[in-house]
């Protein structure tokens, strides 16, 4: 064949897509089993599930976790088991509003925060790249150089972000806003420490 497609394997945890969506359309407490990388066995989890979101091919879970108090994600494939928990009653969401709190997000990472000012030093070799296939749709091109481009945005910081700037920062400069500047010069100087 003259046509070649990335190869989309079939992704772990897909047939507990459908009770999931069940449980959010019911307002049905779920009990997860749950193996975070790294982990040797699963742990139990009570979720309220509010939202199925698939991000870069894979599948996330998002809801109110009881025993953080907070809303946490689950990755679809990190999943072993899922059981319905009807004694236990559902908590609605009032949490976010998935339009409206995705409208301002890069990737699946719930922060709680509000979008924030983020502006982008772009050198010449990689600004044509952000002109054809921005970062997020809130960007904006407000000064443009023979040597660079500045680009601004309106977004959450979150973990998707930074590892999104990790993966250009040879060719990215953040002016604002410090604190994630300072949080990627971190990881970059570990990161030089790996390789040294």
């Amino acid at each position: 064949s003259n046509i070649a497609f990335e190869k989309n394997q079939e992704v772990k945890g897909q047939h507990f897509l459908k009770p999931l969506l069940t449980s959010i359309n019911d307002k049905t407490v779920v009990k997860i089993a749950y193996q975070k990388f790294g982990d040797t066995e699963s742990k139990n989890h009570i979720l309220h599930s509010y939202l199925l979101k698939e991000y870069q091919g894979f599948w996330y879970v998002l809801g109110w976790h009881s025993a953080s108090n907070s809303i946490k994600t689950f990755a679809v494939d990190r999943i072993q088991n899922v059981e319905f928990d009807s004694e236990i009653a559902f908590i609605d969401n009032s949490t976010f509003n998935n339009d409206t709190y995705f409208k301002d997000t890069i990737g699946i990472t719930f922060t709680g925060s509000p979008a924030e000012r983020v502006i982008l030093h772009v050198d010449k070799m990689f600004a044509p790249y952000l002109i054809v296939k921005p970062l997020h749709h809130s960007q904006v091109m407000v000064e443009v150089k023979s040597e660079h481009t500045v680009f601004e945005y309106l977004v959450v910081i979150n973990q998707e972000l930074e590892n999104i700037l990790m993966s250009h920062a040879n060719h990215i400069s953040i002016i604002v806003p410090k604190a994630l500047k300072a949080s990627l010069k971190e990881k970059l100087t570990k990161a030089l420490t790996n390789f040294s």
